[in-house]
């Protein structure tokens, strides 16, 4: 039976006051900013979201003055994702979050929109194209891609996703997480 003293103390774990836990919620964005946007005055768009990468390239549709006016007060350095929530005619709430990516080369010929390739600790390797998991061995230039996201993983982690998202032909966003 626990000291009497410690069921009074209402500072103890299983006494905490309901709705009141001490811990801070987890932040959803390293900068936010409120911007104005002329340039979507027009839009009808209540939302818009984009990637700026490494090298300054954009993955999402929105013109140079657009992406100038949302993201010019949330003092990021690229790679980071940006979400911006119309407030008004004008004034948008941005946020934009740090991203872990790197813009890679993996040639051209490839057909898919995305790629992934799985590592798990039981090193058994999964490969998905698109989405769908591959139920052969690749080959040819798709089995040279996975050969490359393979190797970048492994230099990072020993279970890990790989995975690369076309930019442009030959260009591809890659981001690699640990399992």
């Amino acid at each position: 039976m626990p000291p009497e003293d410690e069921i009074r103390d209402p500072r103890a774990f299983r006494w905490v006051e309901s709705g009141v836990s001490g811990l801070a919620r987890a932040r959803e964005w390293d900068s936010t900013a409120i911007a104005e946007a002329p340039s979507l005055r027009a839009s009808e768009a209540t939302e818009v979201d984009f990637r700026v990468l490494g090298d300054g390239s954009v993955v999402g549709d929105v013109s140079a003055e657009t992406l100038r006016e949302l993201t010019g007060e949330l003092g990021l350095d690229p790679p980071y994702a940006v979400r911006a929530v119309r407030q008004s005619e004008l004034e948008w709430m941005v946020g934009g979050l740090r991203i872990e990516s790197a813009v890679i080369e993996l040639g051209g010929g490839l057909e898919a929109l995305s790629l992934e390739v799985a590592v798990p600790p039981d090193g058994e390797t999964m490969y998905l194209v698109d989405g769908d998991i591959l139920t052969e061995a690749p080959t040819g230039a798709l089995a040279t891609a996975f050969a490359e996201l393979e190797r970048r993983g492994t230099d990072r982690f020993q279970a890990f996703v790989a995975r690369a998202d076309r930019v442009e032909d030959g260009r591809w966003e890659l981001t690699v997480d640990p399992l």
